[in-house]
């Protein structure tokens, strides 16, 4: 699968937050996940994110809680919308939200890192 990713630049709006857009060729929701989500074993196979990461989409909205807390990362939550997935990391300080969508042929993931 080809992935194309930008740089993460400041947000417009309050200069704290940072985004960036990633482009999934030829995916679908879950292809996409699941590329995402090995990508972020592989980088970071012992974080506490790696571990909480569901293998597959859910078909409905759900909370994982982290099974590790004194890492920071609170639990993951997925609301599931028609052609969207969103992801919420919560953080003990901030939040990182990845708004996965499906396009014609593609899907589009928009990465927002928040500090409280």
């Amino acid at each position: 699968k080809d992935v194309q990713c930008g740089e993460f630049k400041p947000s417009n709006t309050d200069g704290y937050d940072n985004h960036r857009t990633c482009r999934y060729s030829q995916a679908t929701l879950q292809s996409a996940y699941q590329t995402w989500r090995t990508d972020w074993l592989k980088k970071q196979p012992e974080a506490a994110e790696a571990k909480t990461l569901l293998s597959a989409l859910p078909t409905r909205n759900r909370t994982v809680q982290s099974s590790d807390k004194q890492s920071g990362l609170m639990d993951i939550e997925y609301t599931v919308l028609p052609n969207k997935i969103k992801i919420v990391m919560n953080y003990e300080g901030g939040v990182s939200t990845y708004q996965f969508r499906q396009k014609r042929g593609y899907v589009e993931l928009h990465e927002i890192a928040s500090p409280d």
